[in-house]
């Protein structure tokens, strides 16, 4: 499946911490080009990302072909890493590959 989630560029200096108590999700889009970092809408990831009734990581979090806007540029993604806690159902990071027609991304 497509998502089409709207980002925002990480500052410069800021840490992860800092991106967090702003309601944001810290990430990185790297591969294939320049790394990029950004921060994604909270409430849209965990939506997305604990779907499944039990709590766990949805399986098709990790399937999905994200399309990222993050100002004029629109970044074709899938999830390579995200950093969780199951139980309490937060992200804490995600780290996304590069998507490149005609080439398999893992």
């Amino acid at each position: 499946t497509e998502v089409f989630v709207e980002a925002k560029e990480w500052p410069r200096f800021a840490n992860v911490l800092m991106v967090q108590e702003q309601g944001l999700i810290p990430a990185i889009i790297w591969k294939y080009g320049e790394e990029r970092r950004i921060m994604l809408p909270k409430d849209r990831i965990l939506n997305l990302a604990f779907e499944e009734a039990d709590g766990h990581l949805s399986h098709l979090f990790k399937a999905r072909l994200f399309y990222i806007r993050c100002g004029d540029v629109v970044e074709r993604c899938v999830v390579e890493h995200v950093s969780t806690h199951v139980v309490n159902k937060e992200v804490h990071f995600v780290k996304f590959v590069r998507h490149v027609p005609g080439k398999v991304t893992e």
